[in-house]
């Protein structure tokens, strides 16, 4: 048993834990009690799932936002349906985006990025049928398309403050996903675009086709992205 500072790192389990603390006086005991703003942070490899509506914008300008406020929360509510079906966590609904999340562990797991692969796929499947199911009045929501990014990386997962809430997910890999789901079914010709690391660690398991490397907006250099092939059902 030992006293914990500021940078330490200790592991349990498959989770690496790092301590941050604000404050030079301050010990791992006075930090949980602490009111000051702290960092408490895992660093896990995840794999990262953003599905984006497009053309949302013109959306909510053309239509009434009641409408639009009604369709997005039967759609994001069968979307997250399929997340929990394969075992995925639904972080959080970016205005117009659904972000799903499942973790690896210290060490990346193909089994985890084929879930996500799987997850997106039967996601666009379910997002055909709910705007075919709605009522008439929302003909035109009919034509909505969405483009899905799916990123794998070495994230920090961080609890910051004192209060409960969610965890922040913040990474390369997180940035990127949200990137790549704002060219999928738009600039890029495929529905569902993932990165190299997903790529590899898919191993066969499903077909992707390669697109290129292309340039993502904050970021050095082109990224070479796949697009996942879409059974039809």
């Amino acid at each position: 048993k030992r006293q914990l500072h500021d940078g330490d790192s200790f592991t349990i389990g498959d989770h690496v834990f790092r301590v941050e603390i604000q404050g030079e006086t301050q010990t791992f005991e006075t930090l949980i009690s602490s009111e000051k703003t702290t960092t408490i942070s895992l660093e896990p490899v995840m794999t990262h799932l953003v599905a984006d509506v497009r053309g949302y914008s013109t959306i909510s300008q053309r239509l009434k936002s009641t409408d639009v406020y009604e369709v997005m929360k039967n759609v994001f509510k069968d979307l997250s349906k399929v997340v929990h079906r394969h075992q995925g966590v639904v972080k959080d609904f970016a205005g117009d985006a659904i972000f799903a999340v499942w973790e690896h562990g210290v060490e990346a797991k193909p089994e985890m990025a084929a879930a996500a692969c799987l997850a997106a796929r039967e996601q666009y499947h379910t997002l055909q049928r709910t705007l075919e199911s709605l009522p008439d009045r929302y003909e035109e929501f009919r034509s909505i398309r969405m483009g899905w990014g799916i990123t794998t990386g070495t994230v920090t997962l961080s609890h910051f403050g004192v209060q409960k809430g969610q965890l922040a997910v913040v990474g390369d890999s997180t940035n990127l996903a949200f990137r790549l789901s704002g060219l999928a079914n738009k600039t890029l010709e495929s529905a569902i675009v993932l990165d190299s690391r997903t790529t590899e660690l898919l191993a066969g398991q499903l077909g992707v086709r390669e697109l290129g490397g292309v340039d993502t907006k904050g970021r050095k250099g082109k990224e070479m992205v796949y697009g996942l092939e879409i059974e039809e059902t």
